[in-house]
């Protein structure tokens, strides 16, 4: 994966591009499909503000982030960008495709009933 780590209005320091990279290859090894990661670190007045976009196969995920301290404001947007792609990767596992004979099966399983068991329900206690 491409790691792309800029700063705006200042320079990064060796120990904070390592550790921004270091949670970025973190975030490469739960999601083999990402092709780049862009961040971008902007410092205005004593604010910084941190904008993380992750890049893959039909996905772009946005996160950004500010805080007074430079590493808070990097973490925060990695925290947010990995817990979208967590999010993104819990909907792409649900909606896995199921055959029509399988459902059909597993209908007719739910549904048959036993003829021996007599099963008396009286409407009327149910609806009051």
């Amino acid at each position: 994966m491409e790691k792309i780590i800029t700063a705006r209005h200042f320079h990064i320091e060796t120990s904070t591009k390592e550790h921004i990279l270091d949670r970025l290859d973190a975030i490469d090894s739960e999601y083999k499909k990402l092709t780049s990661a862009r961040v971008v670190i902007d410092m205005q007045r004593s604010t910084y503000f941190a904008e993380v976009v992750l890049y893959g196969k039909r996905l772009q995920i946005g996160a950004k982030a500010q805080a007074d301290d430079l590493q808070a404001a990097a973490d925060m947007a990695l925290h947010r960008a990995d817990r979208q792609l967590r999010k993104h990767l819990d909907k792409v596992k649900d909606h896995t495709t199921v055959s029509l004979a399988a459902n059909e099966a597993a209908i007719e399983g739910v549904l048959t009933v036993d003829s021996d068991v007599d099963v008396d329900v009286d409407f009327e206690e149910a609806a009051s």
